[in-house]
């Protein structure tokens, strides 16, 4: 075996090299690095560390089974070993027509709308303590995704029943999934509906206000929306006042009738039914006092105007005090008052609080599935009778009754039928208008 000695001068020019083909390879390598980062800066989010914990679960509802995913950051103060828990709320359970009122309400839609409907209790845990429930803290949101069990017909609306707030959350349904972010674990209602934008309609000018139930609601300076409900309460510096809901939350609204005025085009009496569909009209005096009245002769006679090109949508409601002086159905000191009265702001101070929006719900198209069929119509008489409404006038505006007697049936005994003597019945052709709205058409003299 040879070896080779090296002089001192000899290692030091290899060193020397070495170093220097360190440096260029060391300097080649940060210049590459740069010009990675400077021309595809998205090359990061591609290596670098994932921020998110996930936590994954299924869900059983009435032989349908659903996936469900959280994903979270570290600062939410959720552990990543929590405990992701669903449970389906069922038809059969006693607080399921509950919130499936509320939801549909909350959407501003019709039952019949609601193609199908799921309800789920979401709540995450501590691993060693299931008493012990997390919340995203630091005000953070966290992503949620449901995989249906089949593609809805509709995008999905979730609304999420919070501890302060009924609301609506900005979802995205693509395919069978369903996602949204929310900041609190509680009871979520999925429903399979048209976006409430297209059943629902905000009247936008006076000749659309008809007698149809209708939600009033403003829209605080603050940017928090109110409806209207069915009590009176005192206040010390409003008087009674009729209540309001909390704030952005529709569940608990009331619906109201504009009954118009004959002989005028944008005069009305404003009323509520109560629970045995007998009507409430709505009685203000000045800036102090609102009530329910039973009869019209004594409501208060509102008129309605547009606020004009720059809130549209919205109406002044107004009506005279017993000073001459003219007020306006107002939301009474806005995010801090607790319902709507008569006060003097209006048009002059364009007072948000007294620019009222009202909403009709649309009933789903021809709800009695009378449209395009033909029928006789009678209404109860007494237990052995009925009226019929006949095509025969008996004054300009009235048409002749008849009464027809009731049979028991020769089929079943436990049905009565109407027995016509005489003259056939008069036939009805009925279409269906909007709502609950409809046409009768009847031929008369051949």
């Amino acid at each position: 075996m040879r070896i080779d000695k090296l002089t001192a001068k000899d290692t030091l020019r290899r060193n020397v090299a070495g170093r220097v083909f360190f440096c260029a390879v060391a300097l080649l390598l940060a210049l590459t690095l740069t010009l990675q980062f400077v021309l595809s800066p998205s090359l990061l989010s591609v290596v670098a560390a994932d921020p998110y914990c996930t936590l994954e679960t299924e869900c059983d509802d009435e032989e349908k089974q659903y996936q469900f995913q959280i994903s979270f950051t570290d600062d939410t103060g959720i552990p990543p070993d929590a405990v992701l828990s669903v449970e389906a709320i069922t038809p059969d359970s006693e607080d399921y027509e509950a919130y499936y009122e509320a939801a549909v309400r909350t959407l501003g839609i019709e039952p019949e709308y609601a193609d199908d409907v799921h309800l789920f209790d979401i709540n995450i845990f501590d691993p060693y303590d299931d008493t012990l429930c997390y919340q995203p803290g630091n005000g953070l949101s966290v992503g949620v995704s449901i995989q249906m069990d089949s593609e809805p017909v509709n995008n999905l609306n979730v609304v999420h029943f919070g501890e302060e707030e009924t609301e609506v959350l900005d979802a995205v349904t693509v395919g069978d999934t369903v996602t949204f972010e929310t900041t609190g674990f509680s009871i979520y209602v999925i429903v399979d509906a048209p976006d409430p934008s297209s059943v629902s309609n905000n009247f936008s000018s006076v000749d659309e206000f008809e007698e149809v139930p209708v939600y009033i609601s403003v829209t605080s300076s603050g940017g928090k929306t109110y409806w209207m409900r069915d009590e009176i309460v005192h206040t010390s510096n409003a008087g009674n006042v009729i209540t309001r809901t909390p704030a952005n939350n529709a569940t608990t609204a009331v619906p109201y009738y504009f009954e118009p005025i004959p002989g005028t085009d944008d005069q009305f009496y404003l009323y509520r039914l109560d629970e045995n569909d007998d009507k409430c009209y709505v009685k203000l005096t000045n800036d102090t006092n609102a009530e329910f009245v039973s009869s019209s002769s004594n409501a208060t006679v509102f008129t309605v105007e547009p606020c004009g090109d720059d809130y549209p949508n919205k109406f002044y409601v107004s009506f005279t005090g017993s000073n001459s002086r003219p007020y306006y159905l107002n939301l009474r000191k806005g995010d801090n008052g607790k319902g709507f009265s008569g006060s003097t702001y209006g048009p002059v101070q364009q007072d948000v609080g007294s620019m009222l929006t009202v909403t009709r719900l649309h009933a789903a198209s021809d709800p009695y599935g009378l449209d395009g069929n033909t029928y006789g119509i009678v209404k109860p008489g007494n237990s052995v009778s009925v009226i019929e409404v006949m095509n025969e006038p008996k004054t300009e505006t009235l048409l002749s009754p008849r009464t027809l007697p009731l049979h028991t049936s020769p089929v079943d005994p436990d049905q009565t039928v109407i027995r016509v003597d005489g003259e056939d019945m008069s036939m009805w052709t009925f279409e269906w208008q909007h709502d609950d709205i409809y046409t009768g058409t009847t031929q008369i003299d051949g």
